[in-house]
């Protein structure tokens, strides 16, 4: 299955990591910090 993951970088990444083992993420939106 590929995968195409958004969310936010730092609240996201523990999730991503977990979605990266088991499927492959094909793409990953973020957007950039507020300032």
């Amino acid at each position: 299955m590929r995968i195409v993951f958004a969310g936010t970088p730092e609240a996201a990444v523990p999730t991503l990591a977990a979605v990266n083992e088991r499927a492959e993420v094909s793409a990953v939106i973020t957007r950039a910090d507020a300032p």
